[in-house]
């Protein structure tokens, strides 16, 4: 009798354990359910909301001419149900130009972004972006792309012109222009900034390529180390060439200005300064002097092709609420060449 009971029981446990697992199992089936028509909501909210859809994302213009304007369109549609606001369309680069007509757009009604990419001057692969901004709540910001492959219908050599001033007319080389397409083109105009290299140029003649030997005028070089060369063509594809130049100086200071942080009035402080020739000739300091009298050079020491200073400034006495102060030191080398440092302090602010 006993027996019975024991098996009776045991049977009721597992049906109440059976009816508490199938109960769980419905909860989560009604938890899922659940989930499910919250998903669907959500996605009724954006279909009835607006939606801007743009037949292409990216535009590729090919090969273009270096510095040309190139103009694209990208069209899009609201394929949504309620009006599209665009609320900004956003360029980082200035040399990619947006233009858009207004910024509502109805359900159904289309509308197109106009870009012009004004391409860099240089030779290669460029690509920029464009932002656009809107109240579609999928895709409140879409990036549009343009890019293009910039090649030069005129070559030069050479790019950039290294100067010397140990060789005879600087060590200037022959410059080259030539019409990659075979398009004959004039030169109508030229100069050098600043005004040391001479080149003679007859702006109406006709070719496709051209070969100049530049003269170099050493003392305005070495007053200007640095500068382009600028040519005007009449190339179709082609109308302005700018080739830069830049001579070794003679000389470097390091560090090639001297400054200083939190001094106070009339306070002494010592710094280091190399001076250095760049061809290793020997060179000779004859005399120094301070413009406003705050720099004073306490040694000098000739290594081979370089000469180390210590120098001593002392912070001038401190004029009303000026917080800094200025002074440059002279050096006059033997034959008559001058160079100079410049030196900055800023006073301690308390």
């Amino acid at each position: 009798m006993s027996c019975r009971r024991l098996i009776l029981m045991v049977m009721l446990i597992s049906c109440v354990l059976i009816s508490q697992t199938d109960a769980a199992g419905a909860a989560k089936q009604d938890i899922k359910l659940s989930d499910k028509e919250k998903s669907q909501a959500d996605e009724k909210v954006v279909v009835s909301g607006a939606k801007i859809k743009f037949e292409n994302l990216s535009h590729n213009f090919g090969q273009v001419s270096p510095g040309s304007a190139n103009t694209c369109e990208f069209k899009f549609t609201n394929t949504g149900k309620k009006k599209l606001k665009i609320t900004k369309v956003h360029a980082p680069c200035g040399c990619t130009a947006p233009e858009l007509k207004k910024k509502k757009y109805d359900p159904g009604e289309s509308g197109t972004i106009k870009i012009t990419f004004k391409v860099p001057k240089r030779q290669g692969s460029t690509t920029k972006r464009i932002y656009i901004h809107s109240n579609d709540k999928q895709m409140p910001k879409t990036t549009l792309t343009v890019k293009a492959r910039v090649v030069m219908k005129v070559s030069f050599e050479p790019e950039k012109i290294d100067l010397s001033f140990k060789e005879e007319n600087a060590g200037c080389p022959k410059i080259k222009i030539k019409a990659v397409d075979k398009q004959p083109f004039a030169i109508t105009k030229y100069n050098s900034t600043p005004n040391c290299i001479i080149i003679d140029v007859n702006s109406a003649q006709k070719a496709t390529e051209f070969i100049f030997e530049p003269k170099i005028d050493m003392e305005e070089l070495k007053e200007s180390p640095r500068g382009r060369i600028e040519f005007k063509l009449t190339h179709p594809e082609c109308e302005h060439i700018s080739i830069p130049f830049v001579a070794l100086a003679k000389f470097k200071i390091d560090p090639a200005t001297i400054i200083l942080f939190k001094v106070k009035p009339k306070e002494k402080v010592q710094r280091e300064i190399w001076v250095l020739n760049n061809y290793e000739d020997d060179f000779e300091i004859e005399s120094t002097s301070s413009k406003n009298g705050s720099i004073k050079v306490l040694s000098k020491e000739k290594v081979d092709s370089r000469c180390q200073l210590q120098l001593e400034i002392t912070a001038p006495a401190q004029d009303g609420e000026k917080r800094f102060f200025k002074d440059t030191l002279y050096m006059n080398l033997k034959g008559g060449e001058k160079l100079k440092i410049d030196c900055r302090g800023f006073y301690d602010k308390k």
